[in-house]
Order: structure tokens, then C-alpha cells, then sequence
């Protein structure tokens, strides 16, 4: 007998825009390959309601037999994925139900109008699936009926036992083989969908951690381009930063339009500061600030800037993190600075080797060399590098420890070429 081919898609996190797109290519790829059955590996607490209604359409329209194996947990939305398949088994110990919509992560329930829309889409879904609307509906509104499965003022959440008895379940079965059998499928050949290179890659990349680093390096990649203007180096890491932050959220439809304009209207107040406005003044914290918004807007699953579905927990866990990475960020750069030029290797992006007249070099002039010993005023904010006044002329300088303000006293303690090594006073 020839082996049947049989996908299996992986559900077992939140349903978010990422789920939606992985589902809706397996699907797809499932088609292409012609295979004789899908089962979704689901364990799940919910999500986003767009995104499991857009799942549950590509189920719905899948047409190849569908079959989803509860590992778990089917909440929220994931008993509407549940409900759009063919057949529905669970695992020993799993659960069903819970399907009240609530504004953001641990919000309040949604208005009337929305519990309507959801428990509209459920029960027209288990109708299509030959299974009682009425148990749909009392997942949702816990004001349903139906007090003889769930006590008055709850919503239904099933067992496994519980589901079996009502239909929401096929079978209680161990695992997917299990299942694979149970559907009639006896020389299976199993396909496990990972999706495509780029699609991994993309996943990867939106990853909350991997998103919070790729935070964390624009603004030290920010923070040392303004401190050490036109080397590139550091412009160049927050530039890669850049794109590998805002590229795979954009290609997920986790970005809008506005969301970036914030970001490149922040970017560029701050690149004002850099190249045009010396010193650190009203448009480096403008842009820092603008920046920090787009980037915080970008992290939450909003819909729009009015920022309905989004809880205040959630917002304000989002820009809290952001903002850790901002200063982690300033903090890495100015202590390796301060290591560095300590340790007598000077800094990176900083040459303070010996220049030798053996090796071709012409001697620096008497008049700077002269400044050494002398007290000069920081004329900028020195941030590693800035420019200070001694004896009536503007000097470049770099300052040991990294940091200093405008107006402090510094005394040059060597030359590095045209460019004064100080310290504070």
C-alpha cells in the first residue's frame, strides 16, 4: 500500500500574527503537497481573536480532512481552532472552553458588541462542524444557559471526560501516531511543517529576547555614534540593528506605517545632534524620546494608534523593557569605555598609540605640546570625545573616564596627536 502523507502543524503558543502565518502556509504547503490529512498540535491559553478567526478561515477552507489533538490546553481561541477542525482529540488531563474575549493580556472582558461578534463566529463555526452551538456560546457568555454543564454566571470549560460526553471530543487518545491511525491513515508518512528558511528566520528574529537585544543594540550603537560623531562604526551596528528589528516585524504585519514614521522622525532629531547641534541638548532627548515610542509601539500587538485591546500592564511592561535596554545599552558602552582607557589600551575607536619619527611620523608642534600640565574648559559635554578651550584655542580632546560636562575644569595629561588626552580636575 502506498504511504499516505500527513502534516503536522505545531500550535503550542500564543496565538499571535506569527501562528496566523505559520498556519496559513502549512495549510497552503499542505495543498501543494496533496496530502491526506492535516493535524494540529495544539496547547494553547488564547490570543489575539483576528488572528485565531484568521486561522480558523484557513482550517474552514482547508479542504483536506482536518484534525486537532488537544495537548493540554484549548482556551480561548484555541477552542475556536479546536471547534474549525474535523475531528477534535485530547490528551489525559487536557481542557476546552474558556472563550470570553478580553481587552489585552489579563484585561478586562470586552464590550457587549465584541462578546457578540466572537460568540457569533463560535457558534456558526460548531454549527458547520456538526457540533451543538449552544456549548459555543456558553464558552463565551457565561449568561448563555446551559447551567446544567456550567454553573450560572461561568463560562464552559470542559475535561476531557466532559467533552467526550458532549461531543466536543472524538476520542481520548496518548498521541499523534494515535491520532494519525483514528482518522484512518495506516502507512502515514509524516511530515512535521516547520515552514520555510525565512520563515524560521523570521520567527526567530521576532522573538521577544532576540527583539529586546536588537533594542539594546541600537541604542548603544545610537549612543556611541553621538559621542564619537562620523567614525561609522557604531552607526553601522545600530543600522543592522535596525533593519533586523523592523524588517521581519513589518514583512509580519506587526508594524503600521505611523509606528516607523515615529522611529525615523526620532532617528533623525538625534542624527541633528550629532552632525548639525553640538553638545547634548532638546533634539538628542526629543529624538531619544520619539525613538523609545515608535520602538514601544512596535512590541505591542495594537491595532491603530488608539491603542484599544492593549491593557495598561501591557504597555507599561513594554516600555519599561524598552527603556532597561536604552540605559543597558549607554551602560555597556561607557563602562567599556572607562575599562579600556584604564587598561592603558585607550579606546577602540580611539588611536592613542606612540607615533614614532623611526616610523615616518612628523612630531606634533611645540605650541600643543606645550598644553600638557595645563587646565582647559570643556567648551561641550564630553562624552569620551568633545572639544575643550586652553589657552584660547579649541582643541579636540578625549576625556579619561568617558565622561564630562560643559563648563568642568580639565587638565591634558599627554597628547595623542592633534587630539588632547584630559582628565578632570
Amino acid at each position: 500500500m502506498m504511504s499516505q502523507k500527513v502534516y503536522v502543524l505545531d500550535l503550542r503558543n500564543e496565538i499571535d500574527a506569527p501562528s496566523a502565518r505559520y498556519m496559513s502556509r502549512g495549510i497552503a504547503s499542505a495543498k501543494e503537497d496533496q496530502v491526506a490529512l492535516i493535524v494540529v498540535h495544539l496547547d494553547t491559553y488564547g490570543g489575539r481573536i483576528d488572528h485565531a478567526d484568521s486561522i480558523r478561515s484557513s482550517l474552514l477552507d482547508a479542504g483536506i480532512p482536518t484534525a486537532v489533538y488537544i495537548n493540554r490546553n484549548a482556551a480561548s481561541a484555541g477552542a475556536l481552532i479546536s471547534i474549525a477542525c474535523d475531528s477534535i482529540f485530547m490528551a489525559p488531563g487536557s481542557t476546552i472552553g474558556a472563550s470570553t474575549a478580553f481587552n489585552g493580556a489579563g484585561g478586562k472582558a470586552a464590550p457587549d458588541k465584541y462578546q457578540s461578534y466572537w460568540k457569533g463566529i463560535m457558534r456558526t463555526t460548531a454549527e458547520l462542524k456538526n457540533r451543538d452551538p449552544a456549548i459555543a456560546e456558553k464558552m463565551v457568555d457565561p449568561k448563555s444557559g446551559l447551567d446544567r454543564l456550567s454553573p450560572e454566571g461561568q463560562v464552559i470549560t470542559f475535561s476531557t471526560r466532559e467533552a467526550l460526553s458532549n461531543k466536543y471530543c472524538d476520542a481520548e487518545l496518548n498521541s499523534i501516531s494515535e491520532v494519525i491511525a483514528r482518522m484512518g491513515i495506516t502507512e502515514p508518512e509524516i511530515i512535521e511543517y516547520a515552514g520555510s528558511p525565512t520563515d524560521q528566520l523570521i520567527n526567530f528574529l521576532i522573538n521577544p529576547t532576540v527583539s529586546l537585544i536588537l533594542v539594546l543594540l541600537i541604542f548603544a550603537g545610537i549612543f556611541m555614534e553621538m559621542k564619537t560623531p562620523g567614525v561609522g562604526f557604531a552607526g553601522a551596528i545600530a543600522t543592522v540593528a535596525i533593519v533586523l528589528f523592523f524588517a521581519p516585524h513589518y514583512l509580519e504585519g506587526l508594524v503600521e506605517f505611523w509606528e516607523i514614521a515615529l522611529f525615523v522622525v526620532g532617528v533623525f532629531l538625534i542624527a541633528l545632534e550629532i552632525f548639525v547641534i553640538p553638545g547634548f541638548g532638546v533634539s538628542g532627548v526629543l529624538g531619544i524620546i520619539i525613538t523609545v515610542v515608535g520602538i514601544v509601539a512596535t512590541l505591542l500587538d495594537n491595532d491603530g494608534p488608539s491603542m484599544i485591546g492593549i491593557s495598561t500592564n501591557e504597555l507599561l511592561e513594554q516600555t519599561g523593557s524598552v527603556l532597561v535596554m536604552m540605559v543597558s545599552g549607554i551602560l555597556i558602552v561607557i563602562v567599556m569605555a572607562k575599562r579600556l582607557l584604564r587598561g592603558g589600551k585607550g579606546h577602540p575607536l580611539v588611536d592613542t598609540s606612540a607615533q614614532t619619527k623611526e616610523e615616518g611620523y612628523v612630531a606634533v608642534s611645540q605650541e600643543i605640546m606645550a598644553m600638557v600640565g595645563k587646565i582647559g574648559i570643556a567648551v561641550t559635554d564630553l562624552r569620551l570625545t568633545g572639544y575643550i578651550e586652553v589657552g584660547g584655542k579649541k582643541m579636540d580632546a578625549t576625556v579619561v573616564g568617558g565622561v564630562a560636562d560643559k563648563g568642568d575644569k580639565l587638565k591634558v595629561i599627554k597628547i595623542d596627536g592633534n587630539t588632547l588626552i584630559v582628565e578632570k580636575v
